[in-house]
């Protein structure tokens, strides 16, 4: 096949790793990506101008990208619009000594149909990245509300859910991205942002391979040493960042699902399976289940951190831990997991197991993971050291995500006594709180409750006042910190 020479526009939705495939596009020396312009939306408004002009009927406006892109133009609009944008480019090439441009502007995906009837020579990178993550990198980089990134429109339609609301963006966006993949597939490839991040040398030379460009050796360093034009609409956060790292992969499973409505939940999975991803959850940063995505191990930090939390359960004194399990009589012989890192993969593990009158630390390894009764706690660098600090609170920890459970109860994550245990043992917690009795009488609160769990009158009375405080102790606490 010739090879192609004309615009390449990269599909994608926000918070998908669209920055970085812009980075190793620009870095190529044929390649530049400039930030956000919105070539789509300029067709749409010059196909209004030109068929209005022509006596054509205004059709659908430039602003509504859903119906604009999807719009049917003449061959002779296309090509007038084509010789507007192409002249403004050949500027831009000009200036960068470069000899093919690409885009990766947000809304490609809507307006992909019109740009393919602009630019027939042009070529499309598909660019997908799991659900979950998506939402959860959105609610990182929209702290104060869902005000950018074109979530908007869909937090208006799921009002107080931003979970729901990222996740029915990423539906819309992906659909639209496959259905036009599904339409054209000649003319496009599909990238996913976990391949990308694991495999980024490998990953962008196939795309080059695609795009009939040289590979070139060294890119996934080279994209982010680079110099790259930031005037312009782009994500701020990979100014700051030194190396493609896969951190970030998986980061999603923290998330409260249950805040998914079942049917838009049942169209994210169905969309997940048709992209070769897990559902939503299950552990999908599990290389068994994303075979591009390789584990490494542990970084450093991690693994000494793990060290640090093994050397204090070990040193914990006789009399703590058999005061520990004669108070939850429940986790005698019960192993616990404590992981040290952003994810599940890539976290560096001990076990712990509750005995009266022994040091059990336990090598624990991902292959040794297969006790589904047995809880498993996950927590970064950062969070286990303010823990252990006194500097961070372990409810809040837990409702922030910054702990995670697994398995877990999203509705009473307090209720697990091997938490409260290990949270003695640590010195995380010197409040000696429910007891196996009580903590299973307050496991089912009423459902949609959105108070403190009522305390059961078949308690005795001291026992009922000692949960009634802990319980009220547990709220105020969270109250007093979303304050502050």
């Amino acid at each position: 096949m010739e090879k192609s020479r004309g615009p390449v526009f990269v599909l994608c939705g926000a918070r998908s790793g669209s920055t970085l495939i812009r980075f190793i596009l620009d870095t190529h020396p044929e390649l530049a990506c400039p930030p956000e312009v919105g070539p789509g939306r300029v067709c749409g408004a010059l196909a209004d101008m030109v068929g209005t002009l022509r006596g054509q009927g205004m059709g659908p406006r430039g602003s509504d990208a859903g119906l604009a892109g999807r719009i049917e133009i003449e061959p002779a609009t296309a090509a007038v619009i084509n010789e507007v944008i192409g002249q403004r480019y050949a500027e831009y090439l000009g200036r960068r000594g470069k000899s093919r441009w690409c885009d990766k502007s947000l809304d490609n995906a809507v307006y992909a149909p019109l740009l393919a009837q602009v630019f027939p020579d042009a070529q499309f990178i598909c660019l997908y990245r799991h659900c979950l993550d998506v939402i959860d990198s959105g609610l990182e980089a929209s702290p104060w509300g869902l005000l950018s990134f074109g979530f908007t429109q869909h937090a208006v339609e799921f009002p107080g859910n931003s979970i729901a609301a990222i996740g029915h963006y990423w539906l819309v966006t992906t659909r639209a991205i496959t259905e036009f993949e599904s339409l054209n597939p000649g003319r496009c490839l599909r990238v996913r942002y976990e391949d990308l991040v694991s495999a980024p040398e490998q990953t962008a030379n196939s795309v080059f391979a695609f795009l009939g460009e040289q590979s070139v050796a060294g890119i996934g360093e080279m994209c982010l040493r680079a110099e790259h034009e930031s005037h312009g609409a782009s994500d701020q956060k990979i100014w700051f960042t030194d190396r493609i790292v896969t951190t970030s992969v998986g980061r999603g499973e923290r998330l409260p699902v249950a805040a998914l409505p079942p049917p838009l939940r049942e169209e994210i999975d169905n969309t997940l399976v048709e992209l070769g991803y897990s559902q939503v959850g299950q552990e999908h940063d599990d290389p068994a289940k994303a075979p591009q995505a390789s584990a490494g191990s542990p970084p450093a930090a991690c693994s000494a951190m793990a060290e640090t939390i093994a050397a204090i359960l070990t040193e914990s004194t006789e009399d703590k831990r058999s005061e520990v399990v004669e108070r939850w009589p429940s986790l005698v012989g019960r192993e616990v997991e404590i992981g040290v890192g952003e994810t599940w993969r890539e976290a560096a593990f001990i076990g712990w197991r509750f005995s009266p009158g022994q040091v059990t630390v336990i090598a624990a390894s991902r292959a040794d993971r297969t006790d589904g009764a047995r809880l498993r706690m996950l927590a970064g660098v950062g969070t286990w050291r303010a823990l252990l600090a006194g500097e961070a609170n372990m409810a809040i920890e837990l409702v922030a995500a910054r702990v995670r459970l697994d398995p877990h109860d999203e509705q009473i994550l307090m209720r697990e006594a091997a938490v409260f245990g290990l949270c003695v043992l640590l010195g995380i917690s010197h409040v000696w709180s429910f007891t196996d009795h009580e903590a299973a009488a307050v496991a089912a609160p009423p459902p949609g409750s959105g108070s403190p769990p009522p305390v059961p009158p078949a308690a005795p009375g001291a026992a009922r006042r000692r949960l009634k405080g802990a319980l009220m102790k547990i709220y105020a606490d969270r109250g007093a910190r979303s304050r502050a």
